[in-house]
């Protein structure tokens, strides 16, 4: 019968206790007389355990070399083990994830996270009868030059590029930078920091969505169509992306938003006139707030000064055109109001879901002064 290198080791550690169980002796010294007792008694300490040279086992030198090379072998062992405990251990410090979402890093204690990712939307069109149209008289110096044809155009393009960079610093503190490439431009969409430290409200500054228009404040990347709907015509010229500070109340069926902002990082810096400012809050509440159903209730408005230029967000005139794709020069609603001293903005949005159906709809009325 073979025995393994390990399992010799573990008979001679089991053999050399028994022995010593089998022949130790408790020895005791007096303390005062400093003689030696094999029983305990009064003013008698206990040395220890003892046991006569030979009565311990002697190991042939076969089986002393066997179980040197065993001890080395589990100490070598060991050595490793201690090695690869350190390195998960050191691994477990940054964990990093790839998924849908992006590549993740985050430290074990959770209070430094990284995330890079993005969207890519591609679009193609195609349009029956596209041809033969002039843009009708408006103000002079809107783009395209007044009575120029325009066309439905056919084609293909990126719609929507976009490299999101966002951290998270001591958990409370959030940062994000988000630039979109389409249109081979370079376009900062998002640049703010955000603290999250308090239980009921959220602060962020820099550049981020204003608080009006549900499909506006809505993701591209959730949005049932490439293109959102006529309604944003009244939206996006006045409550688009700008420079501001917002504050964000929230609760399990509640969100209050409110915020003070001035134009978006696009307008002019290089001019002389003083910038815009708006102030705007949302309100929204969801009386049934459950996996399958919801409903969605909300109420938002919005004031604004224009700049002196009296131009809106990205130092532009007041435009207000629907155009039929993004890479169409026809638009089938197409004003601009000139010199608008300020204007005021009311929003109403409501939304269901039951199962697999869900409609919505949203109301807004604006005034120009």
């Amino acid at each position: 019968m073979k025995f393994s290198k390990l399992t010799l080791a573990i008979a001679t550690t089991i053999g050399a206790s028994a022995s010593f169980s089998a022949f130790a002796i408790d020895l005791y010294v007096d303390t005062k007389t400093k003689q030696i007792y094999a029983e305990p008694g009064h003013g008698r300490v206990l040395m220890g355990a003892f046991e006569r040279v030979e009565d311990k086992p002697v190991a042939t030198p076969a089986e002393a070399t066997e179980i040197a090379d065993v001890r080395q072998d589990l100490e070598m062992k060991t050595n490793e083990i201690k090695a690869l405990q350190e390195h998960m251990e050191e691994a477990e410090k940054v964990k990093v994830i790839m998924d849908k979402k992006g590549l993740q890093v985050e430290s074990k204690d959770k209070n430094f996270k990284f995330k890079l990712g993005g969207r890519l939307q591609a679009d193609a069109t195609w349009n029956s009868n596209g041809n033969g149209y002039t843009r009708p008289a408006q103000v002079a110096g809107d783009p395209p030059v007044l009575g120029a044809p325009v066309d439905a155009n056919d084609g293909t393009e990126v719609r929507r590029g976009r490299m999101r960079f966002e951290g998270v610093f001591y958990k409370d503190w959030l940062t994000r930078l988000e630039a979109d490439f389409a249109d081979n431009a370079v376009a900062v969409k998002d640049a703010f920091l955000q603290y999250n430290g308090f239980d009921f409200m959220s602060v962020t500054a820099g550049q981020q969505k204003q608080n009006m228009s549900m499909e506006l404040l809505e993701s591209s990347n959730d949005q049932m169509f490439t293109e959102r709907s006529l309604m944003n015509i009244l939206a996006a010229p006045v409550d688009d992306r700008a420079l501001g500070l917002n504050f964000q109340h929230f609760s399990e069926n509640w969100l209050v938003q409110a915020g003070a902002f001035g134009d978006s990082v696009a307008a002019s810096s290089g001019t002389n006139v003083d910038e815009g400012w708006a102030i705007n809050s949302r309100v929204v509440f969801n009386p049934i707030l459950e996996k399958t159903k919801l409903i969605h209730l909300g109420v938002s408005g919005n004031y604004r000064q224009p700049d002196g230029n009296k131009n809106v967000l990205a130092a532009k005139n007041l435009r207000f055109d629907y155009e039929t794709t993004h890479m169409s020069n026809l638009n089938l609603i197409d004003k601009t109001i000139d010199n608008p001293n300020n204007i005021s903005q009311l929003g109403l949005e409501a939304f269901g879901m039951l199962g697999p159906f869900s409609t919505g709809g949203e109301y807004m009325q604006m005034w120009i002064a």
